[in-house]
Protein backbone atom coordinates (compact mmCIF):
# COMPACT_ATOMS: atom_id res chain seq x y z
CA UNK A 1 0.00 0.00 0.00
CA UNK A 2 2.78 2.44 0.91
CA UNK A 3 4.59 1.56 -2.32
CA UNK A 4 1.41 2.38 -4.26
CA UNK A 5 1.11 5.75 -2.53
CA UNK A 6 4.75 6.59 -3.30
CA UNK A 7 4.22 5.70 -6.96
CA UNK A 8 1.16 7.93 -7.15
CA UNK A 9 3.14 10.77 -5.59
CA UNK A 10 5.94 10.38 -8.13
CA UNK A 11 3.48 10.39 -11.05
CA UNK A 12 1.69 13.40 -9.59
CA UNK A 13 5.01 15.25 -9.22
CA UNK A 14 5.88 14.64 -12.87
CA UNK A 15 2.39 15.69 -14.04
CA UNK A 16 2.58 18.90 -12.00
CA UNK A 17 6.00 19.71 -13.43
CA UNK A 18 5.12 19.11 -17.09
CA UNK A 19 1.78 20.92 -16.86
CA UNK A 20 3.56 24.25 -17.36
CA UNK A 21 4.36 23.28 -20.95
CA UNK A 22 0.69 23.75 -21.74
CA UNK A 23 1.31 27.49 -21.43
CA UNK A 24 2.63 28.92 -24.69
CA UNK A 25 4.82 31.74 -23.40
CA UNK A 26 6.65 29.57 -20.89
CA UNK A 27 7.25 26.83 -23.47
CA UNK A 28 8.63 29.26 -26.07
CA UNK A 29 11.06 30.80 -23.61
CA UNK A 30 12.03 27.42 -22.13
CA UNK A 31 13.01 25.95 -25.51
CA UNK A 32 14.86 29.13 -26.51
CA UNK A 33 16.71 29.25 -23.20
CA UNK A 34 17.73 25.60 -23.60
CA UNK A 35 19.26 26.36 -27.00
CA UNK A 36 21.02 29.47 -25.71
CA UNK A 37 22.33 27.79 -22.56
CA UNK A 38 23.71 24.92 -24.64
CA UNK A 39 25.68 27.59 -26.51
CA UNK A 40 26.82 29.12 -23.24
CA UNK A 41 28.13 25.79 -21.92
CA UNK A 42 29.86 25.09 -25.23
CA UNK A 43 31.71 28.37 -24.66
CA UNK A 44 32.38 27.68 -20.96
CA UNK A 45 34.26 24.50 -21.83
CA UNK A 46 36.44 26.40 -24.29
CA UNK A 47 37.18 29.48 -22.20
CA UNK A 48 38.05 27.59 -19.01
CA UNK A 49 40.24 25.06 -20.80
CA UNK A 50 41.85 27.74 -22.98
CA UNK A 51 42.79 29.91 -19.98
CA UNK A 52 44.33 26.85 -18.32
CA UNK A 53 46.25 25.88 -21.47
CA UNK A 54 47.51 29.43 -22.01
CA UNK A 55 48.60 30.00 -18.40
CA UNK A 56 48.78 26.66 -16.49
CA UNK A 57 47.86 28.75 -13.47
CA UNK A 58 45.10 27.70 -11.03
CA UNK A 59 45.04 31.32 -9.90
CA UNK A 60 44.17 32.64 -13.38
CA UNK A 61 41.47 30.00 -13.76
CA UNK A 62 40.07 31.27 -10.45
CA UNK A 63 40.37 34.86 -11.68
CA UNK A 64 38.42 33.91 -14.83
CA UNK A 65 35.51 32.67 -12.73
CA UNK A 66 35.87 35.65 -10.40
CA UNK A 67 35.61 38.03 -13.36
CA UNK A 68 32.47 36.29 -14.62
CA UNK A 69 30.58 36.80 -11.36
CA UNK A 70 32.22 39.84 -9.74
CA UNK A 71 29.96 42.37 -11.54
CA UNK A 72 27.01 40.90 -9.69
CA UNK A 73 28.38 42.26 -6.41
CA UNK A 74 27.92 45.83 -7.65
CA UNK A 75 25.12 45.54 -10.20
CA UNK A 76 22.61 42.98 -8.90
CA UNK A 77 20.81 45.38 -6.55
CA UNK A 78 20.43 48.19 -9.15
CA UNK A 79 19.34 45.51 -11.61
CA UNK A 80 16.61 44.43 -9.20
CA UNK A 81 15.33 47.99 -9.00
CA UNK A 82 15.29 48.12 -12.82
CA UNK A 83 13.39 44.82 -12.92
CA UNK A 84 10.65 46.36 -10.75
CA UNK A 85 10.62 49.67 -12.63
CA UNK A 86 11.09 48.89 -16.34
CA UNK A 87 9.55 46.26 -18.65
CA UNK A 88 11.51 43.11 -17.92
CA UNK A 89 11.20 41.71 -21.43
CA UNK A 90 12.81 44.83 -22.88
CA UNK A 91 15.72 44.62 -20.43
CA UNK A 92 16.29 40.98 -21.37
CA UNK A 93 16.23 41.77 -25.11
CA UNK A 94 18.93 44.39 -24.72
CA UNK A 95 21.06 42.02 -22.66
CA UNK A 96 20.76 39.10 -25.08
CA UNK A 97 21.72 41.22 -28.07
CA UNK A 98 24.70 42.60 -26.14
CA UNK A 99 25.96 39.13 -25.26
CA UNK A 100 25.51 37.98 -28.85
CA UNK A 101 27.74 40.83 -30.07
CA UNK A 102 30.41 40.12 -27.44
CA UNK A 103 30.48 36.40 -28.28
CA UNK A 104 30.79 37.21 -32.01
CA UNK A 105 33.72 39.53 -31.39
CA UNK A 106 35.42 36.96 -29.15
CA UNK A 107 35.10 34.26 -31.81
CA UNK A 108 36.97 36.56 -34.21
CA UNK A 109 39.68 37.39 -31.65
CA UNK A 110 40.25 33.76 -30.62
CA UNK A 111 40.50 32.71 -34.27
CA UNK A 112 43.42 35.13 -34.75
CA UNK A 113 45.13 34.25 -31.45
CA UNK A 114 44.44 35.55 -27.96
CA UNK A 115 45.69 35.66 -24.37
CA UNK A 116 44.28 34.64 -21.01
CA UNK A 117 43.85 38.34 -20.15
CA UNK A 118 41.55 38.92 -23.13
CA UNK A 119 39.39 35.95 -22.18
CA UNK A 120 39.13 37.20 -18.61
CA UNK A 121 38.00 40.62 -19.86
CA UNK A 122 35.38 38.96 -22.07
CA UNK A 123 34.14 36.93 -19.08
CA UNK A 124 33.83 40.18 -17.12
CA UNK A 125 31.77 41.82 -19.87
CA UNK A 126 29.48 38.80 -20.16
CA UNK A 127 29.13 38.73 -16.38
CA UNK A 128 28.19 42.41 -16.35
CA UNK A 129 25.28 41.78 -18.70
CA UNK A 130 24.23 38.68 -16.76
CA UNK A 131 24.19 40.69 -13.54
CA UNK A 132 22.02 43.40 -15.10
CA UNK A 133 19.51 40.98 -16.61
CA UNK A 134 19.43 38.23 -13.94
CA UNK A 135 16.70 39.69 -11.66
CA UNK A 136 14.50 40.46 -14.68
CA UNK A 137 14.85 36.86 -15.87
CA UNK A 138 13.84 35.40 -12.50
CA UNK A 139 11.09 37.93 -11.83
CA UNK A 140 9.44 37.43 -15.22
CA UNK A 141 8.43 33.80 -14.61
CA UNK A 142 5.36 34.63 -12.50
CA UNK A 143 4.05 36.59 -15.51
CA UNK A 144 4.42 33.55 -17.80
CA UNK A 145 2.55 30.91 -15.77
CA UNK A 146 -0.40 30.65 -13.44
CA UNK A 147 0.42 31.11 -9.76
CA UNK A 148 -0.26 27.46 -8.92
CA UNK A 149 2.34 26.44 -11.55
CA UNK A 150 5.11 28.74 -10.30
CA UNK A 151 6.96 26.07 -8.32
CA UNK A 152 6.92 23.71 -11.31
CA UNK A 153 8.07 26.54 -13.59
CA UNK A 154 11.07 27.25 -11.36
CA UNK A 155 11.98 23.55 -11.27
CA UNK A 156 11.60 23.11 -15.04
CA UNK A 157 13.62 26.26 -15.71
CA UNK A 158 16.46 24.85 -13.64
CA UNK A 159 16.02 21.52 -15.44
CA UNK A 160 16.56 23.15 -18.84
CA UNK A 161 19.68 24.89 -17.53
CA UNK A 162 21.08 21.58 -16.35
CA UNK A 163 20.05 19.78 -19.53
CA UNK A 164 22.14 22.41 -21.29
CA UNK A 165 24.93 21.72 -18.79
CA UNK A 166 24.72 18.07 -19.85
CA UNK A 167 24.47 18.63 -23.63
CA UNK A 168 26.66 21.73 -24.03
CA UNK A 169 29.93 20.39 -22.56
CA UNK A 170 29.64 17.18 -24.59
CA UNK A 171 29.36 19.20 -27.80
CA UNK A 172 31.88 21.78 -26.62
CA UNK A 173 34.55 19.22 -25.80
CA UNK A 174 34.24 17.60 -29.22
CA UNK A 175 34.35 20.96 -31.00
CA UNK A 176 37.31 22.14 -28.93
CA UNK A 177 39.35 19.07 -29.82
CA UNK A 178 38.32 19.00 -33.49
CA UNK A 179 38.02 22.66 -34.51
CA UNK A 180 39.30 24.92 -31.73
CA UNK A 181 37.80 27.44 -29.33
CA UNK A 182 36.76 30.06 -31.92
CA UNK A 183 34.03 27.76 -33.29
CA UNK A 184 32.63 27.34 -29.78
CA UNK A 185 32.39 31.12 -29.30
CA UNK A 186 30.77 31.46 -32.72
CA UNK A 187 28.10 28.84 -31.94
CA UNK A 188 27.35 30.59 -28.67
CA UNK A 189 26.80 33.85 -30.54
CA UNK A 190 24.33 32.16 -32.89
CA UNK A 191 22.46 30.53 -29.99
CA UNK A 192 21.37 33.92 -28.63
CA UNK A 193 19.10 34.35 -31.65
CA UNK A 194 16.70 31.79 -30.16
CA UNK A 195 16.09 33.80 -26.97
CA UNK A 196 15.82 37.10 -28.85
CA UNK A 197 13.15 35.59 -31.11
CA UNK A 198 11.25 34.09 -28.14
CA UNK A 199 11.30 37.36 -26.19
CA UNK A 200 9.83 39.15 -29.20
CA UNK A 201 7.12 36.50 -29.60
CA UNK A 202 5.90 36.08 -26.01
CA UNK A 203 3.21 38.13 -24.29
CA UNK A 204 3.43 38.52 -20.51
CA UNK A 205 0.53 38.64 -18.06
CA UNK A 206 -0.68 41.89 -16.59
CA UNK A 207 1.25 41.36 -13.33
CA UNK A 208 4.58 41.93 -15.08
CA UNK A 209 3.41 45.17 -16.68
CA UNK A 210 1.84 46.41 -13.46
CA UNK A 211 4.98 45.72 -11.49
CA UNK A 212 7.11 47.48 -14.08
CA UNK A 213 4.89 50.53 -14.06
CA UNK A 214 4.13 50.93 -10.39
CA UNK A 215 6.97 49.56 -8.24
CA UNK A 216 8.78 51.79 -5.78
CA UNK A 217 12.46 52.30 -6.45
CA UNK A 218 13.37 52.06 -2.79
CA UNK A 219 15.72 49.21 -2.00
CA UNK A 220 15.53 49.74 1.75
CA UNK A 221 11.94 48.48 1.87
CA UNK A 222 12.87 45.18 0.23
CA UNK A 223 16.02 44.77 2.34
CA UNK A 224 14.06 45.35 5.55
CA UNK A 225 11.43 42.82 4.50
CA UNK A 226 14.04 40.21 3.60
CA UNK A 227 16.02 40.75 6.80
CA UNK A 228 12.96 40.50 9.05
CA UNK A 229 11.43 37.48 7.32
CA UNK A 230 12.95 34.43 9.03
CA UNK A 231 12.49 32.15 6.01
CA UNK A 232 14.00 34.52 3.46
CA UNK A 233 16.84 35.41 5.82
CA UNK A 234 17.80 31.76 6.30
CA UNK A 235 17.69 31.06 2.56
CA UNK A 236 19.94 34.04 1.83
CA UNK A 237 22.54 32.96 4.39
CA UNK A 238 22.41 29.31 3.33
CA UNK A 239 22.83 30.06 -0.37
CA UNK A 240 25.65 32.53 0.28
CA UNK A 241 27.65 29.96 2.25
CA UNK A 242 26.79 27.17 -0.20
CA UNK A 243 28.06 29.00 -3.28
CA UNK A 244 31.08 30.46 -1.46
CA UNK A 245 32.33 27.03 -0.43
CA UNK A 246 30.81 24.86 -3.18
CA UNK A 247 31.47 26.99 -6.26
CA UNK A 248 35.17 26.04 -6.65
CA UNK A 249 34.17 22.48 -7.62
CA UNK A 250 33.12 23.85 -11.01
CA UNK A 251 35.56 26.76 -11.11
CA UNK A 252 38.62 24.53 -10.71
CA UNK A 253 37.34 21.54 -12.67
CA UNK A 254 39.72 22.13 -15.59
CA UNK A 255 42.70 22.14 -13.20
CA UNK A 256 41.57 18.92 -11.53
CA UNK A 257 40.96 17.29 -14.92
CA UNK A 258 44.52 17.72 -16.18
CA UNK A 259 46.74 18.01 -13.08
CA UNK A 260 45.09 15.39 -10.87
CA UNK A 261 43.19 13.05 -13.20
CA UNK A 262 45.58 13.35 -16.16
CA UNK A 263 42.90 13.87 -18.81
CA UNK A 264 42.48 16.37 -21.66
CA UNK A 265 39.76 18.73 -22.92
CA UNK A 266 37.43 15.84 -23.74
CA UNK A 267 37.77 14.47 -20.19
CA UNK A 268 37.12 17.93 -18.77
CA UNK A 269 33.96 18.23 -20.87
CA UNK A 270 32.82 14.80 -19.63
CA UNK A 271 33.19 15.94 -16.02
CA UNK A 272 31.17 19.08 -16.75
CA UNK A 273 28.51 16.96 -18.45
CA UNK A 274 28.42 14.63 -15.43
CA UNK A 275 27.67 17.60 -13.19
CA UNK A 276 24.79 18.55 -15.45
CA UNK A 277 23.67 14.93 -15.71
CA UNK A 278 23.44 14.66 -11.94
CA UNK A 279 21.31 17.79 -11.88
CA UNK A 280 19.01 16.35 -14.55
CA UNK A 281 18.57 13.18 -12.47
CA UNK A 282 17.72 15.36 -9.47
CA UNK A 283 15.14 17.15 -11.61
CA UNK A 284 13.45 13.82 -12.23
CA UNK A 285 13.43 13.00 -8.52
CA UNK A 286 12.57 16.35 -7.01
CA UNK A 287 8.81 15.90 -7.34
CA UNK A 288 8.91 12.69 -5.30
CA UNK A 289 11.45 14.08 -2.84
CA UNK A 290 9.44 17.20 -2.05
CA UNK A 291 6.31 15.17 -1.45
CA UNK A 292 8.17 13.70 1.51
CA UNK A 293 10.55 16.45 2.58
CA UNK A 294 9.79 20.19 2.96
CA UNK A 295 12.29 22.75 1.69
CA UNK A 296 13.54 23.64 5.17
CA UNK A 297 14.72 20.02 5.46
CA UNK A 298 15.82 19.54 1.85
CA UNK A 299 18.09 22.58 1.52
CA UNK A 300 20.42 21.77 4.46
CA UNK A 301 20.36 18.01 3.76
CA UNK A 302 21.37 18.55 0.12
CA UNK A 303 24.04 21.01 1.25
CA UNK A 304 25.55 18.30 3.44
CA UNK A 305 25.46 15.79 0.60
CA UNK A 306 27.18 18.22 -1.76
CA UNK A 307 29.94 18.84 0.79
CA UNK A 308 30.61 15.12 1.18
CA UNK A 309 30.72 14.61 -2.60
CA UNK A 310 33.12 17.55 -2.85
CA UNK A 311 35.51 15.97 -0.33
CA UNK A 312 35.38 12.65 -2.16
CA UNK A 313 36.08 14.30 -5.53
CA UNK A 314 39.03 16.23 -4.10
CA UNK A 315 40.63 13.02 -2.84
CA UNK A 316 39.78 10.74 -5.78
CA UNK A 317 42.66 9.67 -8.08
CA UNK A 318 40.35 7.77 -10.48
CA UNK A 319 38.52 9.40 -13.38
CA UNK A 320 35.48 7.09 -13.20
CA UNK A 321 35.01 7.59 -9.47
CA UNK A 322 35.50 11.33 -9.90
CA UNK A 323 32.81 11.43 -12.59
CA UNK A 324 30.34 9.71 -10.26
CA UNK A 325 31.15 12.09 -7.41
CA UNK A 326 30.81 15.12 -9.69
CA UNK A 327 27.38 13.80 -10.75
CA UNK A 328 26.35 13.49 -7.09
CA UNK A 329 27.56 17.05 -6.53
CA UNK A 330 25.41 18.13 -9.47
CA UNK A 331 22.38 16.55 -7.82
CA UNK A 332 23.07 18.44 -4.60
CA UNK A 333 23.64 21.71 -6.46
CA UNK A 334 20.28 21.38 -8.24
CA UNK A 335 18.32 20.49 -5.11
CA UNK A 336 19.76 23.35 -3.04
CA UNK A 337 19.36 26.10 -5.64
CA UNK A 338 15.98 25.04 -7.04
CA UNK A 339 14.52 24.71 -3.55
CA UNK A 340 16.00 28.06 -2.52
CA UNK A 341 14.82 29.87 -5.65
CA UNK A 342 11.31 28.46 -5.28
CA UNK A 343 11.16 29.53 -1.64
CA UNK A 344 12.17 33.10 -2.51
CA UNK A 345 9.73 33.29 -5.44
CA UNK A 346 6.83 32.17 -3.24
CA UNK A 347 7.73 34.28 -0.19
CA UNK A 348 8.43 37.57 -2.01
CA UNK A 349 5.49 39.97 -2.55
CA UNK A 350 4.87 40.87 -6.21
CA UNK A 351 5.43 44.60 -5.58
CA UNK A 352 9.05 44.00 -4.53
CA UNK A 353 9.79 40.63 -6.15
CA UNK A 354 12.47 42.03 -8.47
CA UNK A 355 14.37 43.65 -5.62
CA UNK A 356 14.13 40.64 -3.30
CA UNK A 357 15.28 38.38 -6.14
CA UNK A 358 18.15 40.80 -6.67
CA UNK A 359 19.12 40.39 -3.00
CA UNK A 360 18.87 36.64 -3.46
CA UNK A 361 20.99 36.84 -6.61
CA UNK A 362 23.59 38.85 -4.73
CA UNK A 363 23.65 36.27 -1.92
CA UNK A 364 25.04 33.64 -4.32
CA UNK A 365 26.59 35.65 -7.15
CA UNK A 366 28.39 37.87 -4.66
CA UNK A 367 30.06 34.98 -2.82
CA UNK A 368 30.66 32.66 -5.79
CA UNK A 369 33.51 34.74 -7.27
CA UNK A 370 35.13 35.09 -3.86
CA UNK A 371 35.07 31.33 -3.41
CA UNK A 372 36.58 30.78 -6.86
CA UNK A 373 39.31 33.33 -6.19
CA UNK A 374 40.16 31.83 -2.79
CA UNK A 375 40.16 28.35 -4.29
CA UNK A 376 42.51 29.50 -7.04
CA UNK A 377 44.86 31.13 -4.52
CA UNK A 378 45.04 28.02 -2.34
CA UNK A 379 45.47 25.86 -5.44
CA UNK A 380 48.28 28.08 -6.74
CA UNK A 381 50.29 28.11 -3.50
CA UNK A 382 49.38 24.72 -1.97
CA UNK A 383 47.31 22.33 -4.11
CA UNK A 384 43.92 22.30 -5.81
CA UNK A 385 42.76 19.06 -4.11
CA UNK A 386 43.62 20.56 -0.72
CA UNK A 387 41.58 23.68 -1.54
CA UNK A 388 38.54 21.59 -2.45
CA UNK A 389 38.96 19.39 0.64
CA UNK A 390 39.08 22.41 2.97
CA UNK A 391 36.00 23.96 1.38
CA UNK A 392 34.18 20.61 1.38
CA UNK A 393 34.80 20.03 5.09
CA UNK A 394 33.57 23.53 5.96
CA UNK A 395 30.48 23.12 3.78
CA UNK A 396 29.65 19.72 5.30
CA UNK A 397 29.92 21.20 8.79
CA UNK A 398 27.60 24.05 7.81
CA UNK A 399 25.14 21.61 6.26
CA UNK A 400 25.06 19.49 9.41
CA UNK A 401 24.53 22.56 11.58
CA UNK A 402 21.62 23.88 9.50
CA UNK A 403 20.10 20.39 9.25
CA UNK A 404 20.00 20.18 13.02
CA UNK A 405 18.80 23.80 13.37
CA UNK A 406 16.15 24.18 10.68
CA UNK A 407 13.99 27.20 9.85
CA UNK A 408 10.37 26.15 9.08
CA UNK A 409 9.48 29.65 7.81
CA UNK A 410 11.30 28.74 4.57
CA UNK A 411 8.09 26.87 3.67
CA UNK A 412 5.77 29.76 4.49
CA UNK A 413 3.90 30.90 7.62
CA UNK A 414 4.78 28.68 10.55
CA UNK A 415 1.91 26.83 12.20
CA UNK A 416 1.78 26.60 15.99
CA UNK A 417 2.68 22.91 15.94
CA UNK A 418 5.71 23.47 13.70
CA UNK A 419 7.85 24.71 16.57
CA UNK A 420 7.03 21.52 18.49
CA UNK A 421 8.42 19.19 15.83
CA UNK A 422 11.46 17.16 16.94
CA UNK A 423 14.87 18.55 16.11
CA UNK A 424 18.20 16.85 15.56
CA UNK A 425 20.02 15.38 12.60
CA UNK A 426 17.93 12.24 12.18
CA UNK A 427 14.69 14.21 11.90
CA UNK A 428 16.49 16.72 9.68
CA UNK A 429 17.54 14.10 7.15
CA UNK A 430 14.34 12.03 7.25
CA UNK A 431 11.54 14.60 7.84
CA UNK A 432 9.75 11.68 9.46
CA UNK A 433 7.32 13.80 11.48
CA UNK A 434 6.09 15.56 8.32
CA UNK A 435 5.27 12.28 6.62
CA UNK A 436 3.37 11.12 9.69
CA UNK A 437 1.29 14.34 9.59
CA UNK A 438 0.74 15.06 5.87
CA UNK A 439 -1.79 17.86 6.43
CA UNK A 440 0.95 20.12 7.72
CA UNK A 441 3.41 19.15 5.01
CA UNK A 442 4.10 21.85 2.45
CA UNK A 443 5.87 20.65 -0.67
CA UNK A 444 7.66 22.31 -3.51
CA UNK A 445 5.48 20.94 -6.30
Amino acid sequence: MLESIDLQQKKSGWRDSFRVFGQREFTLLWVAALISNCGTWIQVVSESWLVWELSHSPLLVGVLNFAAFAPAVVLTIPAGVLADRLPRRRLLLVGQVGQMLIASYTAFVVWHGTTATVLIVVAFLMGTINALSGPSWMAMFPSLVAKEDLSAAVAMNSTQFNLARLIGPAIGGALLVAYGASVAYGLNAVSYIAVVAALIAIRTHATERAAAAGASTGFREAWTFARQHAGIRRVLVSVAVFTLLGGPVQGLLSVMAEKVLGTDASGFSILLACFGGGAVVAAGLIGAITKRMPRHHLIPAATTGFGLAMIGFAESPLFGLSAVLVALAGMGWFLVLVSSTTAIQLLAPESMRGRILAIYGLSWAGTLPIGNLLGGLIGEHLSTPLALTIFGVLLTAFGLYTTANREPAIDGPVADDEACRPGGLIEGFTARSHRSDPQTHRSLT
